[in-house]
């Protein structure tokens, strides 16, 4: 396949307008499952590290490096995109 039914790795998410980040399709997966996740365990937002597995290690990295995601004790924190520390 080529052109527009090629399968694409990674992802343009828009945080806000004007502010924007490119994701691989691997970090969108696991940002989806790791916030159903965290509602399903009743801790809102919050990812704790024995629910991640160490081949998500770098995805995780990815995550906090974009900002949706915050190093915290214990886990990691997904960001509210209203309270960026980026204005």
């Amino acid at each position: 396949m080529s052109g527009l039914d090629e399968d694409r790795r990674f992802l343009r998410i828009e945080l806000r307008p004007g502010k924007h980040v490119v994701l691989s399709r691997s970090a969108c997966m696991l940002a989806l499952h790791a916030a159903a996740g965290s509602l399903w365990n009743s801790t809102p937002g919050f990812i704790a590290d024995v629910r991640l597995g160490s081949d998500t290690t770098l995805t995780a990295f990815e995550l906090v490096l974009s900002g949706l995601w915050r190093r915290v004790e214990g886990g990691y924190e997904i960001a509210d995109a209203g309270t960026s520390r980026e204005g």
